[in-house]
């Protein structure tokens, strides 16, 4: 018995509701097109990742169980239009193709260039492998505006990163019938919701919690940046003072130049010729800083960390 096979049987002994489609979707797709890391963790049913962003942050290809938990909520069937938000490295756009068959229409938007880049290359390789309809791929930077060029009779959205509520495009543009299965909620936990468009009015079904990355890039600012670099600038002061490694004059003089650095991000747009000038007194905090980074209560001090869809998937 071979990989996906083990790990298909398992689910449905699991209780996941494997249709005769999702499984020949899943037995027909090789998600080693769709990622270059170890496929270990996705056979023992976790995450695995597909790309890394120069932050640090890791961008995953969702659980399986995940995978079949959205295919089989969202009704998706041959000749269905559907719009994915969110790549999940495109393993679940390929999922989704092979189901909808060349009668269907499909899209996947994505916030992220790098991702977006990874998207193209793979499912380009991948309908190149298999002969399949190719599948089309853009870039938005947010879901405030209805993207262009959707699909026509739109019938199923999968949205895979959390938001906070529906789109108010999105009921204008799925047709009676419609699906849409988002997980709805802030950082910190959603609930993965079945939105059904029945004659003129709207069911929806709770279904499972879950943990998604946020949607949306974050809009930072560069007084953002700066607001952060000081915020965290007087933590490492008040923990050099704890430490002994500065004395009270010292801190107060760094204190005062980080009010300052503050001060002047007001009156400026360039947040790296602004820490460029300030650099030198900047360099005294840097070994707090790390210091600081090592605390089991710090969380990492890092924008990548939210952002394009990386998370746990957890359902109970």
């Amino acid at each position: 018995m071979d990989d996906m096979s083990r790990l298909l049987d398992g689910l449905v002994t699991g209780g996941a509701p494997l249709s005769i489609s999702i499984r020949e979707a899943f037995e027909s797709v090789h998600p080693e097109y769709f990622t270059s890391y170890p496929l270990d963790p996705f056979w023992m049913d976790y995450p695995v990742p597909f790309i890394e962003s120069e932050g640090g942050g890791v961008k995953t290809i969702s659980a399986p169980h995940m995978l079949v938990e959205l295919l089989h909520h969202s009704e998706i069937t041959e000749g269905d239009a559907v719009l994915i938000v969110g790549a999940k490295g495109g393993y679940l756009a390929a999922l989704i193709s092979h189901i909808i068959g060349d009668q269907g229409d499909l899209m996947v938007i994505d916030p992220s260039a790098p991702v977006v880049e990874h998207l193209r290359l793979v499912l380009n390789d991948h309908a190149t492998a298999s002969g399949s309809k190719s599948i089309r791929i853009r870039k938005v930077p947010h879901l405030r505006h209805k993207p262009p060029g959707l699909p026509a009779e739109l019938k199923r959205i999968i949205i895979t990163g959390s938001i906070e509520s529906l789109p108010s495009w999105v009921e204008r543009v799925l047709g009676q019938e419609g699906i849409v299965l988002a997980p709805i909620g802030d950082a910190t936990g959603q609930v993965l919701t079945k939105f059904e468009f029945l004659t003129g009015r709207l069911m929806t079904t709770p279904l499972a919690h879950v943990v998604f990355g946020p949607v949306e890039l974050p809009q930072t600012s560069h007084t953002d940046v700066i607001e952060l670099i000081a915020a965290v600038g007087r933590r490492a002061v008040h923990l050099g003072l704890e430490l002994k490694v500065l004395h009270q004059r010292e801190a107060d003089h760094l204190l005062m130049r980080l009010t300052a650095l503050r001060t002047a991000a007001s009156t400026t747009r360039d947040a790296e010729a602004l820490l460029e000038e300030h650099s030198v007194w900047l360099m005294r905090l840097w070994p707090l800083i790390e210091k600081l980074s090592e605390e089991p209560d710090m969380q990492p001090l890092d924008f990548e960390s939210g952002v394009l869809f990386g998370h746990d998937d957890l359902v109970p």
